[in-house]
């Protein structure tokens, strides 16, 4: 029998559950997401052992057919893969918080043989053996559960880019959030592929909470076909202070779910920790150093040329000064005005 998994099961019994399934379908490799569930919906065993869960892989299953007024069969079908970031209780109101790694996208199906009381509806939370399809594919996994979801687009962060060197998310232990450590007044890439499910003209719209990390999407962008890559760029601006966290937002910019549009609860955040460089630090000492070493050789030629006036090659120091002092201003302005 193959080794057991931890599974993690997100219904389609409430819109909140849903769109905990469409981020974890949106989320970039390495991305970590909360799933929460109540003491009752962990199976048994899983739950005497919830203390030592940290590090332990598993597959997040999507389960329609949840609602009790669907009419629909339910079905599970699965999504992605995971390791668990960290294990938290809330006591205030009797949940788990499951804060859990993003990996590849998995096509997997509970063992025939799987007792009733580790699946849905009796368990939401267990472990057990499974047995592994082909399609592991991101579209794959978005067509498997498409049908049971609103008319949204859905859509995938390939990853975050400086350059050709991809940045990889940090879990941040304190809040228990992922988030990409960026450099102060850089340039970066969100690559992302898209998939309109029913072919609309819609697009990606964003929201910012600060200038100081902006993913920038057109306010015009469109979906070009029904599969879609896309290249949005990031910027960002001069710090004032050592280092400031943000967020960038992103939804389906016509997307409806309940006859609402745009709808809150199915953006995508990603979180940024903009820093200073420490490459910019060692720079403004090095300028500082040379401005520094350029104005006493101006003042020794100074002294030097007030004792003998014809002196060409006082003159020369007083010349080389010069021009280090100015050449250190240039790039210091270049470089740190922060005007």
């Amino acid at each position: 029998m193959p080794d057991k998994i931890l599974a993690l099961f997100s219904s389609d019994s409430r819109e909140l559950y849903m769109a905990d399934a469409y981020r974890v379908l949106a989320l970039p490799p390495g991305y970590s997401i909360q799933l929460r569930y109540r003491r009752k919906h962990i199976e048994g065993a899983t739950l005497a052992r919830i203390t030592t869960l940290r590090g332990r892989r598993g597959i997040v299953f999507f389960v329609s057919g949840n609602k009790p007024d669907s009419g629909l069969e339910m079905r599970l079908t699965s999504l992605r893969r995971f390791e668990v970031a960290d294990v938290q209780k809330d006591s205030n109101i009797g949940t788990f918080n499951f804060y859990i790694k993003l990996g590849d996208f998995a096509d997997a199906a509970p063992l025939h043989e799987t007792a009733a009381a580790l699946l849905p509806p009796a368990a939401f939370v267990s472990e057990l053996s499974v047995q592994e399809g082909p399609n592991n594919a991101w579209l794959d996994r978005v067509n498997a559960v498409a049908g049971f979801f609103p008319n949204l687009t859905f859509f995938l962060i390939n990853g975050i880019y400086h350059g050709q060197k991809p940045v990889p998310p940090f879990f941040n232990a304190d809040t228990r959030a992922s988030e990409f450590h960026l450099d102060e007044e850089s340039r970066y890439e969100c690559r992302m592929t898209l998939h309109v499910p029913e072919v609309r003209p819609t697009g990606i719209s964003t929201s910012n909470s600060s200038t100081v990390a902006q993913l920038n999407v057109p306010a015009n962008h469109r979906v070009g076909a029904q599969n879609d890559t896309a290249v949005f760029e990031i910027q960002t601006q001069a710090l004032q202070q050592r280092e400031l966290a943000c967020s960038t937002y992103l939804w389906d910019r016509c997307g409806e779910v309940g006859g609402k549009s745009e709808p809150e609860a199915w953006r995508i955040e990603l979180r940024w920790r903009v820093r200073r460089g420490r490459a910019k630090a060692v720079l403004f000492g090095g300028l500082m150093a040379a401005a520094a070493t350029g104005v006493a050789i101006a003042k020794y030629a100074a002294d030097k040329i007030a004792v003998t006036p014809s002196s060409a090659k006082d003159w020369g120091l007083a010349v080389v000064g010069a021009v280090v002092i100015g050449v250190c201003a240039g790039w210091l302005y270049e470089f740190f005005n922060k005007k």
